[in-house]
């Protein structure tokens, strides 16, 4: 339950770095002020990558790097390569909400340390290839490691250390929160949670978060093209009440309807 090679803390809304080639026309609208997660006070929140913390970037601008809104690690996701920065969508989710376009080999990196296992992570994610093959919405940067996707058929997914792995249903081409618990091999091992279903359970295996990537697996060679609104990492296990009410806390954020 460490987190190995992070320093300081920081709470509160951020500028990010923008980089990358700004196309010409205004940027759409997006909702005032910051949204208070509930979980933004909890203090082994790791980090919280957060699009609405890039002030300013237009719409279909590309972005090279976006600094945590929060948490313990305080490095940026980051991608030297211009070629591989995701585009920046003002007003992406049902609620107007902004959010990171990756496709094609686009992804962002970030902090070479480690946090391990029992470690929870939630985040806001559309899939734009719902029925290709097995991707992640993050993963770690070297490894075997603990992650979220979605599988061949379209279901979302999770897992750690590549031998077993978490479906929780099918989310086609529409926003979803998520919730995925890694419990460092209790029972169960893994819960995910997805909108306000109930959540899927098994064995996922132990392996923690040797750094993160969005929009590819460790070794960036499997790509998941999708549109991502958050991504937030908390160094515990969470209980089945805290988890529901984070899945509807995004939810809520985002715009995502209640499942009929």
């Amino acid at each position: 339950m460490a987190v190995l090679g992070g320093a300081g803390v920081h709470v509160g809304r951020r500028p990010g770095l923008h980089l990358g080639v700004v196309p010409g026309g205004a940027t759409e609208p997006e909702p005032a002020g910051p949204y208070a997660f509930a979980f933004l006070g909890d203090p082994d929140l790791v980090a919280l990558y957060d699009p609405s913390v890039l002030e300013g970037v237009e719409a279909g601008a590309t972005v090279g790097s976006l600094t945590p809104r929060a948490g313990a690690q305080l490095a940026p996701l980051a991608q030297t390569d211009a070629g591989r920065h995701p585009t920046y969508l003002p007003a992406a989710t049902p609620s107007g909400r902004p959010a990171l376009s990756f496709t094609s080999d686009r992804l962002l990196v970030t902090w070479p340390s480690v946090v391990t296992q029992p470690l929870t992570t939630l985040g806001i994610v559309r899939s734009l290839k719902p029925n290709g093959a097995d991707t992640t919405f993050y993963s770690g940067v070297s490894g075997q490691y603990a992650y979220v996707g979605s599988t061949t058929g379209g279901s979302m997914s999770m897992g750690a250390g590549g031998t077993n792995q978490i479906v929780a249903g099918p989310i086609g081409e529409t926003w979803h929160a998520f919730v995925a618990v890694f419990n460092d091999g209790g029972s169960p091992e893994g819960r995910l949670y997805v909108d306000d279903r109930d959540p899927a359970t098994g064995s996922v295996g132990t392996h923690g978060l040797p750094g993160v990537a969005i929009g590819s697996n460790s070794s960036g060679s499997s790509y998941f093209n999708s549109e991502n609104a958050l991504l937030g990492i908390v160094d515990r296990v969470v209980d089945d009440a805290t988890a529901r009410a984070w899945c509807a806390d995004l939810m809520a954020y985002a715009g995502i309807p209640a499942t009929a």
